[in-house]
């Protein structure tokens, strides 16, 4: 069967475009969407069956039936691509693999995503803006009354309930899209990458951490929790340690601001804020600079990142609320908790030897090179049989 990617030009799509070229040889087409006119690739590297297009196009509903495919593999589902779904033949199938943002922040997830300190900080952001959030909302209900156009949550809805397949970065994220009355897909095991993309390198068994240094989320989103972070670990023990926090990725300007002014009021000259871009080698030389990451996400977010410290050996604290925490802990890896176990007596206790080694077997069992195909040969199976039964009966 010929499957058609629709996906954006992020980090881990060379990763999709191996995989699938392994399992599916010459039966893939990957159509990159960008939000801009100007099509030249950032972070995509392969050029194996790439088709780069702009959302901007007046054509690009049109392009997409132009090609030959079986099955639409939508790689994050942001309102773009739903009305693509939407429009899809029926005698087409869907797959959606799910990356999170399109899970939980789409306002059918009703969990608190943000701490108290960090809630405080976006109704100022809010509040400051208020004047343009209320201009902006009150267009876009204008818009979709006279363009008389779907508003997103009910496009999100009508999409979701047209997918016939889907795999979430964590498998029991499923049972938060199976409380949705209009999700009716089938699970498919999926990982983006393994140990080995990871690495990329013969000796990736040999990369430990070095250093003593701490990092502390993986974005410039809010979901990141950064100021509770830093109040939470401003112990005595703590101030003589690096305090690296990446914020290049995502398009939280004003929350960034604060961040960095709040982490330097903190830690002084021991605050590092990541504003550029590094390219992965460069970035994980960096972690290896450090003991302890601490993700207080309250879902599923950063798992790459997650799964390259804990090969490094790192100390990471994720919230006891992220589907990474219980999916780790009920695995037998080494892994700790925000809400306890932020303190001084935890916080100066590296990994023994013996920890990062069982950290590793489960890695290398769930995110091996072999175990991420093996997913990926699952995921065609599962779709051909589904497929042929429909279609005979």
């Amino acid at each position: 069967m010929k499957y058609l990617h629709i996906c954006k030009d992020a980090l881990f799509i060379d990763f999709v475009i191996e995989q699938f070229e392994t399992v599916n040889p010459g039966k893939n087409i990957f159509l990159v969407v960008l939000s801009s006119s100007n099509l030249s690739l950032r972070h995509i590297s392969k050029r194996e069956n790439i088709i780069v297009t702009s959302q901007n196009d007046p054509d690009f509903f049109n392009s997409i039936y132009k090609h030959q495919y079986d099955v639409l593999a939508i790689h994050f589902l942001d309102f773009y691509k739903a009305d693509l779904v939407i429009k899809t033949p029926k005698n087409k199938q869907i797959i959606w693999f799910a990356w999170g943002a399109d899970i939980y922040e789409t306002g059918f997830f009703r969990n608190q995503l943000l701490q108290s300190m960090t809630q405080e900080i976006v109704k100022k952001i809010k509040k400051e803006n208020i004047v343009i959030t209320k201009a902006k909302k009150t267009f876009r209900n204008t818009y979709y009354f006279f363009k008389g156009k779907i508003p997103p949550a009910i496009k999100y809805k009508k999409a979701v309930s047209r997918i016939d397949f889907c795999a979430t970065v964590i498998p029991d994220e499923i049972n938060i899209l199976k409380g949705l009355k209009f999700f009716n897909a089938i699970q498919v095991p999926f990982s983006y990458a393994s140990i080995e993309d990871d690495f990329r390198k013969a000796d990736f068994r040999n990369i430990f951490s070095e250093g003593d240094g701490v990092i502390i989320g993986n974005s410039n989103s809010p979901t990141s929790n950064h100021i509770d972070c830093f109040n939470a670990i401003n112990l005595p023990s703590m101030l003589n340690k690096k305090f690296f926090v990446p914020l290049s990725y995502g398009n939280h300007d004003a929350y960034t601001k604060l961040v960095i002014h709040q982490g330097k009021k903190i830690f002084k000259d021991n605050f590092i804020a990541l504003t550029d871009f590094l390219p992965k080698d460069d970035y994980i030389k960096l972690l290896q600079q450090c003991s302890i990451a601490i993700f207080a996400h309250e879902r599923q977010q950063a798992l790459g990142n997650i799964i390259i410290m804990l090969w490094l050996g790192i100390k990471v604290f994720l919230s006891e609320n992220n589907l990474i925490y219980s999916f780790f802990k009920e695995s037998g890896a080494f892994i700790f908790s925000v809400q306890k176990h932020l303190n001084e007596e935890v916080l100066n206790v590296s990994l023994t030897k013996e920890e990062v080694a069982i950290n590793r077997e489960i890695l290398m069992r769930e995110y091996s090179k072999k175990n991420v195909l093996t997913k990926a040969k699952t995921l065609l199976n599962i779709i051909n049989q589904k497929t042929t039964n429909k279609f005979t009966g």
